[in-house]
């Protein structure tokens, strides 16, 4: 779990050992939204997700954007305690 009382080091530390599970959740929530991008009606769109995970117990938000059908999902992931 990232504290405020970490060094640098250890929060680098505890970021490079989320990475695998935050990019696998990214890359699902990512195929989850292309679906309803085709359906949205206006853009930009733009989602918002929380995750906690498990084993650390680190909290991330995901914020997917989308500015229009044909461009890519930009995806930010941003960790919070």
């Amino acid at each position: 779990m990232i504290v405020s009382t970490m060094s640098t080091e250890e929060v680098l530390r505890e970021i490079n050992g989320d990475y695998p599970v935050v990019r696998k959740k990214a890359n699902h929530m990512i195929d989850e939204t292309r679906r309803k991008m085709m359906m949205a009606k206006g853009y930009p769109y733009l989602l918002m997700y929380d995750y906690v995970i498990p084993k650390t117990k680190n909290t991330w938000m995901y914020i997917l954007d989308v500015k229009s059908k044909r461009h890519e999902i930009f995806v930010t992931c941003i960790n919070y305690y």
